[in-house]
């Protein structure tokens, strides 16, 4: 039995039977909703985008519509505010709770940036400020025929059951639960049963006669269920903190359905709090019921075999450009991609070339994403230097051609920047280029150096030689909080930007 476990930080893949975990993804969090289409290949995900730890009051909601629903490499636009269990409709759209804004929305993919939403609380924001949650914080979807029901956590109020006309979400009743809140995941089973998490109590319960169906005997918070054969999953949680949901150690429970007896428990590592679980192999009744068709290229995905694989590929692109190359790394300490990208947030890098006089230094670049302030740059002449600690008397006395992001624009000025030794000067505009992903290259000619940049590069701009006081130097490149793929020598083919290209849905 496989199921698929989503943490605030991770994407798990939990094989039952040898008790192994995996992580599956981990580059676009917060993971919280898992589904797909029936007969699909590809997993729906829900992400917030954000820290949970940040959605304290209505500031902080207010600027948390950054959430997403992907599909394989698409996804929606970001305007979700914390959306939690999301479920793939019989009608192909997405149903999805947008928990931060008190609705259901409904996503289609046929219609980018189209959907339907249903408003189940006067409150247009979830919380409205630290000490006060009047919102409803809905958290489940459970879709029986052309019934909705939707699960909302209800925080001091108690939770309520709200049932809504699928697909036209007009409300039709709801139903307190008495005595509970804080509940998470609702479903209907093909044995009649009814099953709910009381959450804080640990407890599974039929929230429409309050019966217990199961205890943990633990301490735990239980988020997370799947049901399918004789089998109940649910996630347990320790109970901590937003601050530490993303690296607490959680567990697993496996239920016999039939005893309703705990018949293993599965820890699942410090990958943070439960936030849903879906069978994968086997009808999943607390989902659509419907298989994922897509589990052997799952197996495959391994993001810590992937991680492993980039790193040494990281490595030796290092060697060839620095250890055996052409360049010595002076300043900063970048993160290398294995695809020969390197970015460097906040440390301000510089390479320069072992000898002196190359006849052409380049660098592809990429501003996608970047950080306001990032810049990137040929230096066309750098005077010698002791390896003096300090990096501010390392990066002097040296000729630029910089590159910065053209404001708010898709493109890229060009700047020539000098430093004499005591201070940074521009010196000329040199041009300008459409495009953040593109090449940056300076060639040395018999009287001048000539710039190309851009997409296509093309030449930008002409410097003579005897307008460079540092030209005889050693040549380089400089950089801060931009992606850049250095090359020396003859201009290289780049590849494309490590950033993952995703359509929209």
């Amino acid at each position: 039995m496989l199921a698929l476990v989503a943490t605030p930080r991770f994407l798990l893949l939990v094989d039952l039977d040898s008790r192994r975990v995996s992580v599956v993804e981990d580059g676009r969090p917060e993971y919280y909703g898992i589904s797909w289409r029936p007969g699909g290949d590809q997993l729906i995900l829900s992400h917030s985008g954000l820290d949970n730890e940040s959605l304290l009051d209505l500031e902080s909601y207010a600027l948390s519509e950054v959430g997403w629903i992907s599909e394989g490499p698409l996804h929606s636009s970001r305007f979700l505010s914390q959306p939690h269990q999301i479920l793939c409709g019989p009608d192909g759209r997405v149903i999805c709770t947008n928990t931060g804004r008190n609705s259901v929305v409904v996503i289609d993919p046929a219609r980018p940036g189209h959907y339907q939403e249903a408003q189940l609380h006067p409150d247009r924001w979830d919380r409205l400020e630290p000490t006060a949650a009047s919102g409803l914080h809905l958290n489940s979807l459970f879709l029986e025929g052309d019934t909705l029901t939707v699960l909302a956590h209800g925080f001091e109020q108690g939770s309520q059951l709200i049932e809504l006309n699928y697909p036209s979400l007009e409300r039709v009743d709801t139903r307190p639960v008495p005595g509970l809140t804080g509940m998470h995941n609702y479903c209907a089973t093909q044995r009649g049963e009814r099953i709910a998490c009381a959450s804080s109590r640990g407890m599974l319960v039929d929230p429409t006669t309050l019966a217990v169906h199961w205890q943990s005997g633990s301490a735990g918070y239980l988020r997370g269920l799947a049901v399918g054969g004789d089998r109940v999953l649910v996630g347990e949680s320790p109970r901590v903190g937003r601050h530490l949901r993303s690296s607490a150690v959680a567990g697993l429970w496996v239920i016999d359905r039939n005893s309703w007896m705990a018949v293993d428990y599965l820890v699942l590592g410090p990958y943070g709090v439960v936030n849903e679980v879906r069978l994968l192999d086997d009808v999943d009744e607390a989902h659509h019921g419907h298989r994922f068709e897509g589990l052997e290229a799952l197996r495959q995905q391994d993001a810590c075999r992937s991680k492993a694989t980039e790193k040494l590929a990281a490595s030796r692109r290092l060697a060839e450009l620095v250890v055996n190359g052409p360049f010595e790394l002076l300043l900063g300490g970048p993160e290398v991609s294995g695809e020969g990208w390197w970015s460097s947030p906040a440390d301000l890098c510089l390479m320069l070339t072992r000898d002196e006089r190359p006849a052409e230094v380049g660098l592809r670049y990429d501003f996608r994403g970047q950080d306001e302030g990032g810049q990137c740059g040929i230096v066309v002449g750098c005077l010698a230097h002791d390896h003096d600690a300090s990096p501010s008397l390392r990066d002097t006395d040296m000729d630029v051609v910089v590159a910065t992001r053209r404001g708010a624009d898709d493109g890229v000025s060009l700047a020539r920047w000098t430093h004499d030794g005591t201070a940074w000067r521009q010196q000329h505009i040199l041009g300008e280029v459409d495009g953040l992903v593109g090449r940056l290259g300076v060639r040395r000619d018999a009287d001048a150096i000539v710039i190309h940049a851009g997409g296509e590069p093309r030449e930008v701009a002409r410097i003579p030689l005897a307008e460079l006081p540092h030209v005889e130097g050693r040549w380089g490149v400089r950089w801060q909080a931009v992606s850049v793929m250095p090359e020396s020598g003859e201009a290289k083919p780049g590849s494309e930007s490590s950033v993952a290209s995703e359509e929209s849905l």
